[in-house]
């Protein structure tokens, strides 16, 4: 994922948009150095482009989405004994799952809303759409890895199951900006109309 601004658009607020390459695509090289707390997946390198062309393409909440299929089969094919009943029959575990489904439906939903209302939007506008996206994502990402950890039990910490892997990436993210307080600020801001800080500086004549 790559910062890019558009040929021949010269308002820069929409000239800039973020571009998912395919690690394959003809004229793309990194450094390789990215050796990282968390976040092995993310491979964050120093990236130089040269001819490359990009296709149009989108993505969605991928970690979450891994991590509730993975708990879903988990809990059809996990059997407890003596009775001989997957887990999936266990109420608890339906009302886990099902939360976890919701939400991230409702994650999607925002997702695709932004998507679908950004290239009209003005600057400001597409802060909010972003903001609003982000955070819920990031928000509902750690929900599912951390309770499908939970609805699969002690073996969910094993390194073997992917689930502990999903946990850890989703949760380091959450260090890369904005952060959740800033998204949060900025959202609420929107919501009531202020374009200012709480604290502002004078400038001006007589200023201490």
């Amino acid at each position: 994922m790559v910062w890019c601004a558009l040929d021949g658009e010269t308002d820069m607020g929409k000239a800039l948009m973020l571009a998912l390459v395919p690690a394959d695509t003809p004229g793309l090289a990194t450094d390789g150095k990215w050796d990282t707390l968390g976040m092995p997946g993310t491979y964050s390198p120093s990236v130089t482009f040269t001819g490359a062309l990009i296709p149009k393409d989108a993505v969605c909440i991928g970690i979450a989405e891994a991590a509730l299929e993975f708990a879903l089969g988990y809990a059809k094919e996990r059997v407890v004994k003596p009775e001989n009943i997957a887990i999936a029959q266990d109420p608890t575990v339906q009302r886990h799952l099902g939360g976890l489904a919701v939400h991230l439906d409702a994650a999607r939903l925002v997702l695709t809303d932004a998507a679908a209302r950004w290239e009209p939007a003005e600057v400001a506008e597409r802060g909010n759409l972003a903001n609003r996206a982000k955070y819920l994502a990031t928000e509902v990402s750690l929900e599912v890895t951390s309770k499908a950890i939970q609805v699969v039990g002690g073996r969910g910490a094993y390194r073997e199951l992917p689930l502990e892997r999903a946990f850890r990436d989703v949760r380091t993210s959450t260090l890369m900006p904005p952060t959740m307080d800033r998204m949060l600020e900025a959202i609420g801001k929107s919501a009531l109309g202020l374009t200012e800080g709480m604290f502002r500086i004078n400038a001006g004549p007589g200023a201490a």
